[in-house]
């Protein structure tokens, strides 16, 4: 049933969650996504303004106004081919952007209340045709162009995917053993499903993209020679150097990267964890270390909790879990 009247709730349509303490027994979503009907009760509360600051301020301009008015309307599958005109991997992006300080920071709504929740109105329009169209889009007739890219995270492969369906060959190569990127080892289930990732390789593959894992450029092949051999070369390697500490003690055995405890956190079991910064890598950290039978987990920033860089959500959803915030603090050495 359609509501033909603007939803004038000054708060968000509440995100269906695995209940405490449920949730800490397992790795699956924590959010469980909006029903059809709370969906369309959150577009409800978009004002479809003419300027369009939200689209204006998303990195990919997603068409946000017009892909809210089809959900409002019920009209879920000219949604997604409204929001898939811009992105390709909205199931993903929809998890994990954070739209808190981009698309929703513009919100006309969030004036005088909460922004309209537009990542959780995305995602409810990538799992609705994930669910009732999953059949794959027929690529162009392939046009004769080579396409290299250099990296298999989400830049490599959503290049990947554009590529493939205009007609391109493509070849990916990856210097690790599996294409996925930061979504598959730094980012935890609970947060992406690494099944989302996993799916769109797949789709590539079956498009017929050649990919070379275990594969370093300017080590097992130059870029010179990729640039010869292609039409084209894009260079996707991603974030590839952590931050580090310059303090003594940094390189002691349990003073672990982000990445190295994220990747495999069975292999550090610990009592006591402390995670050191405030984006949404140390709250993923934090969240793991609470799943995998840590006692206490504190999370420790160098300026106050509302300037940390993490989502709101997240860094809520972590201390309802058990993390404990401590502000205002930096490391001066680590101990043995």
């Amino acid at each position: 049933m359609i509501n033909e009247n603007p939803n004038m709730s000054f708060v968000q349509t509440p995100m269906p969650q695995q209940p405490l303490p449920q949730r800490l027994g397992n790795s699956d979503e924590v959010e469980l996504g909006y029903t059809e009907k709370e969906a369309m009760e959150e577009a409800a509360r978009c004002l479809n303004c003419p300027y369009r600051y939200c689209a204006q301020e998303c990195p990919l301009h997603n068409n946000i106004p017009e892909f809210t008015e089809q959900v409002r309307l019920g009209n879920f599958e000219k949604a997604w081919v409204i929001l898939s005109m811009t992105n390709e991997m909205s199931e993903i992006s929809s998890r994990i952007c954070p739209c808190e300080s981009q698309c929703e920071s513009r919100c006309t709504r969030g004036i005088k209340g909460e922004p309209v929740a537009i990542g959780r109105i995305e995602r409810f329009i990538s799992d609705w045709h994930r669910k009732n169209h999953p059949e794959q889009k027929q690529p162009a007739e392939k046009n004769g162009y080579h396409a290299a890219i250099v990296g298999g995270g989400p830049a490599g492969i959503s290049c990947a995917y554009s590529l493939l369906m205009a007609g391109f060959q493509v070849s990916i190569y990856e210097k690790e053993a599996q294409l996925g990127g930061v979504p598959v080892w730094g980012v935890p289930n609970f947060v992406l499903p690494s099944k989302f990732i996993e799916e769109k390789v797949e789709t590539i593959q079956k498009l017929g993209a050649k990919i070379h894992l275990n594969t370093e450029v300017e080590k097992d092949i130059t870029l010179s020679e990729l640039k010869k051999e292609n039409d084209a070369v894009f260079v996707a390697i991603g974030a590839e150097l952590p931050r580090e500490l310059h303090v003594p003690g940094s390189g002691l055995p349990r003073v672990l990267q982000a990445r190295d405890y994220l990747s495999d956190p069975e292999k550090y079991p610990s009592k006591n964890v402390c995670v050191i910064g405030g984006g949404n890598t140390a709250i993923d950290a934090a969240r793991t270390a609470l799943r995998h039978g840590s006692e206490s987990v504190s999370l420790v920033y160098r300026r106050t909790e509302e300037d940390m860089p993490a989502a709101g959500k997240e860094i809520f959803e972590a201390k309802e879990e058990g993390a404990i915030v401590r502000t205002r603090l930096s490391p001066k050495a680590f101990l043995e």
